[in-house]
């Protein structure tokens, strides 16, 4: 039997699927009124009936902050797993950080080689390639 594993679900809490973002998964579900809560076990009956054996459950960021929190998410987790497999909590927003290091850096370089040029300054500079 092959394995299969979500490498990114998130469980529906009543304000993460009432945002407006999911208007469209709201009607495709049914969905006409936003329940009051929505127990872990509905995603887990899901993942089980798709043959999921093991998720990667995250937070979610969107455009006002979060959506779906890194302790909600623990909340959520840590009674399953517990003497039933592994888990890791982990602030996505270090990587973020992260990423944003490593791009500046890479941008940086570019400059300095003449491919691009870089136009105003801090957050809101433009890259412009040389031609």
């Amino acid at each position: 039997m092959t394995k299969i594993i979500d490498a990114w679900i998130q469980h529906p809490t009543p304000s993460f699927i009432g945002d407006p973002l999911f208007a469209s998964l709201r009607r495709w579900m049914g969905m006409t009124t936003l329940p009051t809560s929505i127990p872990v076990e509905f995603t887990l009956a899901a993942l089980d009936a798709a043959g999921i054996e093991r998720g990667l459950l995250s937070a979610w960021w969107g455009p006002s902050g979060p959506m779906l929190s890194n302790d909600e998410v623990a909340r959520m987790v840590v009674p399953f797993v517990e003497g039933n497999g592994d888990v890791t909590l982990d602030d996505i927003a270090e990587y973020t950080r992260l990423d944003r290091k490593v791009l500046r850096h890479h941008l940086g370089l570019l400059c300095k080689e003449g491919r691009l040029e870089r136009i105003g300054v801090g957050r809101h500079a433009i890259y412009s390639a040389v031609v």
